[in-house]
C-alpha cells in the first residue's frame, strides 16, 4: 500500500422536541437493546467514563438513529448542559452492535443519573437505558487538636491544685454544601469520518478522518485506527501508517487547543460476485476509532458506502442457440411382413 501526504462528539439539542418520549411505556421488546456500563460510586471532582452499547434486535436494518443523553445537574459534560446528542446518526444492520463512550465530571454529591435514549428517523423512541452513580463529597480532614503538655511531678512537693483550662471548641468540618469544586481544564477530542455515499464496483473509496481538539488544553498522544469490511481492499494511506490484516493505524502526537489532524485511506470497492447491474447495491462500511484518551475513553465514527455492480446479467439463450437437438423414434406403426 503506497503513501499519501496528508466523528463521535456530543452537541446540544433542544429539550422541547423530545419531551413526548420521556413517559413512553414499552409493551413489547424495544428494537434497540441499550446497555450502559460504568462506575456505580464516585467522589466529587472525579472524571467518570461510561460505555454505551447499542444492539439491533429488530430483525431489520435500522438507519439514521439518534443517540441522546439526559443527565442530572451533578454531571458536567464539556460539550453542553443536559441533554446532549451524539454528532451524526447511527446505522445498524440486523443483529449488529455499536459502542460509544460518554465522559462526565462529577460536580455534586448524591445519587446522580443519566439516561441514554435512541430515536429513529420519525423521532420515535426505539430503546433506552439509565445508569446512576452514588457520589460522595470530597471533604478535607478536620485539624487534630494537640494534647496539652503534662506537668512535671515533684518528689516531696505537696499537691498543688491544677487550674482547669477552658474547653477549646473544634470547628466542625465543612458541609457538603460548602464544598467548592474547581473544574480543571481538559482536552475535548472530536472525531469526524467522511467518505462517499455510493460508488461503482472497482471504484476508489476515499475516507478522511479529522481529529480536532476543542478543549482548553493540549491533548495527550493518541492512536487512530481504521477497519473495513470484506468488499474493500486498501490501496494507499497517509504517511506513518501501520498495516495489520484488515486494519491500519497511526500514532498521533499531542494536539494543541483548536488544532486538528487528518488521516486518509483509499480503498477499492468490489461488488459481491453474484451481483449484477440490475441487482440492489451492496453495503460496506469503514470504521475509525480513536484510543488513548484520558480515563481510557475512546471515540468512534463510521461511514457506509453502497457498491453497485457493473456486470450485465447473462442473457438466457434459447435451446437452439445453446446447441440442443431432440430426436424422436416412433415404434408403434405396424411393419408388413416380406
Amino acid at each position: 500500500m503506497s503513501q499519501l501526504s496528508a466523528r463521535s462528539s456530543c452537541v446540544p439539542v433542544m429539550l422541547a422536541a423530545l419531551l413526548a418520549f420521556s413517559a413512553m411505556s414499552a409493551y413489547a421488546e424495544d428494537p434497540v437493546l441499550v446497555s450502559v456500563t460504568g462506575p456505580l460510586v464516585g467522589k466529587v471532582g472525579e472524571r467518570v467514563s461510561f460505555e454505551v452499547e447499542l444492539v439491533n434486535r429488530s430483525g431489520k436494518p435500522l438507519q439514521q438513529l439518534r443517540v441522546i443523553d439526559y443527565f442530572d445537574a451533578g454531571f458536567h459534560h464539556d460539550a453542553s448542559k443536559s441533554p446532549i446528542e451524539q454528532k451524526g446518526t447511527v446505522d445498524l444492520a440486523p443483529g449488529t452492535a455499536r459502542r460509544l463512550t460518554l465522559d462526565f465530571l462529577l460536580d455534586e454529591p448524591g445519587r446522580q443519573c443519566h439516561r441514554v435514549e435512541i430515536l429513529d428517523q420519525a423521532h420515535v423512541f426505539v430503546g433506552g437505558a439509565t445508569h446512576c452513580v452514588e457520589v460522595t463529597p470530597a471533604l478535607a480532614a478536620a485539624p487534630r487538636q494537640a494534647p496539652p503538655p503534662a506537668a512535671p511531678l515533684g518528689a516531696a512537693a505537696p499537691p498543688v491544685p491544677v487550674p482547669v483550662p477552658p474547653a477549646t471548641l473544634v470547628p466542625a468540618p465543612a458541609t457538603a454544601a460548602a464544598t467548592t469544586v474547581t473544574v480543571p481544564p481538559a482536552a475535548a477530542i472530536e472525531l469526524d469520518l467522511v467518505g462517499p455515499v455510493e460508488t461503482p464496483s472497482g471504484g476508489v473509496v476515499e475516507c478522511v478522518a479529522t481529529v480536532k481538539n476543542t478543549g482548553a488544553v493540549a491533548s495527550g498522544p493518541t492512536a487512530l485506527q481504521f477497519s473495513w469490511d470484506d468488499l474493500l481492499t486498501p490501496l494507499e494511506a497517509s504517511d506513518g501508517y501501520s498495516l495489520v490484516a484488515s486494519r491500519v493505524s497511526w500514532n498521533l502526537p499531542a494536539i494543541e487547543p483548536g488544532g486538528l489532524m487528518k488521516r486518509q485511506i483509499n480503498l477499492r470497492a468490489q461488488a459481491p460476485a453474484n451481483a449484477f447491474r440490475d441487482s440492489p447495491p451492496g453495503r460496506t462500511c469503514i470504521r475509525a476509532v480513536l484510543n488513548g484518551l484520558a480515563g481510557g475513553a475512546m471515540v468512534a465514527d463510521e461511514v457506509c458506502v453502497l457498491v453497485t455492480s457493473t456486470t450485465p446479467r447473462p442473457r438466457i439463450r434459447s435451446p437452439s442457440e445453446a446447441g440442443l437437438r431432440l430426436s424422436l423414434a416412433d415404434l408403434d406403426d405396424p411393419v408388413r411382413v416380406g
